[in-house]
């Protein structure tokens, strides 16, 4: 999973505007989770709701870059891997005796991560912070073989 934010032109808390662009990229290499399920079987169908943990290695990057009105650029990368929670819900449907079909919902949080960029070449005492968020819908199918 990944995504990347374009802005132009940056706008700076004083409202001032440049002609720059600001960058923001994230990137989740893989994720996992640790859950309980909890539900019925109705008929040949179940039905469940399911929380707990869930952890994700994520790969953060950002650049303002004030070109070519100014001279400076504010990169930053993160990589980390980050707990958080997860809740979600799906259900199973038996199709046969050994074959079901299932679709799941999941919504994980991973919470914020805020770095703060020194400006190439150095121009104290200038920074620019940057703060992302690590959340997701998921929504998944599949199938089951019983033995």
């Amino acid at each position: 999973m990944s995504g990347t934010r374009i802005s132009t032109p940056i706008i700076q808390n004083n409202g001032t505007t440049y002609n720059g662009t600001l960058t923001a990229h994230q990137d989740t290499d893989w994720f996992g989770t640790l859950r309980a399920r909890l539900g019925g079987a109705f008929g040949r169908t179940m039905i469940y709701g399911t929380a707990g943990l869930a952890y994700a290695k994520v790969n953060n990057s950002a650049n303002a870059d004030f070109r070519p009105q100014g001279t400076i650029q504010y990169p930053a990368a993160l990589s980390q891997t980050k707990t958080g929670w997860t809740v979600g819900g799906g259900a199973e449907i038996a199709i046969s005796a050994h074959w079901g079909v299932k679709a799941e919902y999941l919504y994980y949080k991973l919470g914020n991560t805020s770095v703060t960029a020194n400006p190439v070449p150095a121009n104290p005492p200038y920074q620019v912070a940057y703060t992302w968020q690590t959340r997701a819908h998921i929504l998944r199918g599949g199938f089951n073989y019983h033995f």
